[in-house]
């Protein structure tokens, strides 16, 4: 079966980009635990600018992790109920650098408005502000749209399959 693989511009590929983080409220964040192998979790997130925010508990495995190892790995993926196929799901994923962060009403507000009034509750608990800032990420828009972008969500090349994989691509 022959895919139709349409050419994008790095604008139509940026636009793209920023209609899916709209649809999105979580993200699968990966991080490294203490032997150094991979943990994976549903992290929910606003996004301000090119910055991400997520309240992370002090009981969750991933907390301690973050504090070692400020680098992770988070990907947003189309829901599979709008998928047209498995193979071709769109999904976003991004090379991060994390820090603890002090609140500010901006993020407080963005929180309350995407994921409901269960934030101010969580705030009260033993939740921390984390702050995500893009290195690069990659973007997959279907059959042979895979997308190299810097830290500000700018096309900077497409995959072309040469193995490199994420993160492994030429620095931006």
């Amino acid at each position: 079966m022959m895919m139709n693989k349409k050419e994008l511009s790095g604008v139509e590929i940026e636009q793209a980009v920023a209609a899916h983080m709209q649809k999105v409220k979580t993200g699968v964040m990966a991080s490294l635990d203490n032997e150094g192998l991979p943990y994976t979790s549903v992290v929910p997130v606003v996004k301000i600018g090119h910055t991400f925010y997520a309240y992370i508990s002090e009981t969750a495995p991933h907390y301690e992790f973050v504090k070692k190892n400020s680098t992770v790995d988070m990907m947003f993926a189309e829901e599979e109920g709008q998928m047209a196929n498995s193979f071709l799901r769109k999904r976003l994923s991004y090379r991060l650098t994390c820090s603890f962060s002090e609140e500010s009403q901006e993020v407080i507000d963005a929180f309350v408005q995407i994921h409901g009034e269960m934030v101010n509750m969580i705030r009260k608990m033993d939740f921390h502000l984390v702050k995500f800032e893009i290195q690069n990420a990659k973007a997959i828009l279907g059959a042979g749209q895979a997308y190299f972008l810097d830290r500000e969500e700018k096309f900077v090349g497409q995959d072309t399959g040469n193995g490199s994989g994420h993160g492994h691509e030429k620095t931006v």
